[in-house]
């Protein structure tokens, strides 16, 4: 018996192989519908049922798993700009999204009338111009207008001047429609552009307008998961929790597929204390992208907080494969220091500034850590860099002040708590400085 032959269901779809069910159900209506393969239409019977058998696997949670293991294990062709395993078809083209740029393979030039983007849904082909058909009148007059001037024939050159004074004005008018109809449409291209002036209003501070003019554009592009995700920003910005988990989760439902939208709604319950369900979204994140170094992070800080440290480490270490940072070099040597493992956290803070030489928080936790194993000259040094970085912090000078005045060196003990005193605003550091200047022979008032 011959083995089953293998449809590339992707391909027949016209989907990216990451697609959301939202975008598989779109490519589906277009394909049987907007392009008449439905048998009703007078479509081809089998291209039909070809058709509706890649979407009935596709939209199949389950069966697009069992699908995806073949699909993805198929031998690797060369030069394949969406999917690693699949062969190009016959005269495809690359269609760059003009509203999120992902890059989109379509079968033909004639596809690249109904195709949808695979990220966004939005219609790859170019917005219609809805000025371009007056533009084309414009240019229609014009041709008529020159047209309407006859060629020079012996014998009428009399009749020349009714026509250049009939032609004259023609042409005036045809170059002015034409001119006028470009300049009014690259006017109208310039209004297209809600991602950008949402932008800008943030940039200015004016939330209130950019929610005002993403909302209005998420009323015309219901189906853009960009637009939930930008206005759901602005709500967090203005404080209003509730509302951005609304639009995130609006973007979501669009698109599944996106690891950072799990973790922008993780953000916010987070933000709420509700744990459970940021840690929920996080793990979800991490479905769709194991890699993905921002759900790592969180959720290991997440973890941190509620004292699983080797869950925690264990995040931290997954998130370095990808995102080998300062601050989790940082966050592994304060889960190791919490966990009584000096050694290591010693290493990780020590990592952190070669990443970053400037990292204080790692300077103040060495400094902690030698100042426990009474290597007081290590941790005064580290102490000395991080003052550097930032005057203002009187733990830090408080800290400097205790080593000085255990090791002896009594003037610098009595400047660093002088300092203190100067910043201190909690009235129990306050009374310990004062007490450690009386001591040291300096009189406080």
């Amino acid at each position: 018996m011959p083995p089953q032959e293998f449809h590339d269901y992707y391909e027949i779809l016209q989907v990216h192989p990451k697609a959301s069910l939202a975008v598989i159900k779109k490519a589906y209506r277009t394909l049987m519908l907007e392009l008449g393969n439905h048998p009703d239409q007078g479509g081809d019977r089998d291209t039909a049922a070809l058709i509706t058998e890649a979407y009935h696997v596709l939209s199949d949670p389950d069966r697009r798993t069992s699908y995806d293991r073949e699909y993805f294990a198929a031998p690797q062709p060369v030069n394949d700009p969406v999917r690693p395993s699949a062969p190009k078809a016959a005269g495809s083209l690359i269609a760059l999204c003009p509203k999120c740029s992902t890059k989109n393979r379509v079968r033909s030039q004639e596809m690249l009338a109904v195709a949808k983007c695979s990220k966004c849904g939005q219609s790859l082909s170019r917005l219609p111009n809805p000025l371009m058909e007056f533009k084309e009148s414009a240019h229609g007059f014009f041709q008529r207008a020159a047209r309407a001037i006859p060629p020079r024939q012996p014998g009428k050159l009399r009749e020349a001047p009714k026509v250049i004074a009939l032609g004259i004005p023609l042409l005036l008018i045809g170059v002015s429609l034409s001119a006028g109809a470009y300049a009014l449409s690259d006017m109208w291209a310039g209004l297209g552009d809600p991602i950008a002036q949402a932008d800008q209003l943030k940039k200015e501070g004016k939330l209130d307008q950019a929610a005002t003019r993403l909302q209005r554009a998420v009323d015309h592009d219901p189906g853009n998961p960009r637009l939930y995700e930008l206005l759901g920003d602005v709500y967090e910005k203005q404080g209003e929790p509730a509302q951005a988990l609304a639009q995130y989760a609006a973007a979501i439902k669009l698109n599944p597929s996106n690891a950072y939208y799990w973790d922008l709604e993780g953000g916010i319950y987070q933000k709420l204390k509700r744990l459970p369900e940021a840690e929920t979204c996080y793990r979800q994140a991490l479905r769709v992208d194991p890699q993905y170094a921002p759900a790592l992070v969180a959720l290991g800080n997440l973890e941190a907080k509620t004292q699983r440290f080797d869950q925690a480490g264990q995040h931290y270490q997954e998130a370095l494969r990808s995102h080998p940072s300062a601050d989790v070099y940082y966050n592994i040597g304060l889960v190791k220091q919490w966990q009584g493992r000096t050694d290591e956290a010693i290493a990780a803070f020590k990592q952190a500034l070669v990443n970053d030489p400037d990292n204080r928080a790692s300077m103040v936790n060495l400094a902690s850590i030698y100042n426990e194993r009474h290597a007081y000259d290590l941790a005064t040094a580290q102490l000395v860099k991080a003052g550097q970085l930032r005057h203002a912090d009187p733990a830090l000078h408080l800290q400097l002040a205790e080593i000085y005045e255990r090791t002896g060196r009594t003037p610098e003990a009595i400047k660093e708590w002088s300092v203190c005193l100067e910043q201190a605003k909690d009235p129990k550091m306050i009374e310990k400085v004062k007490k450690a200047l009386g001591r040291l022979g300096k009189l406080v008032s």
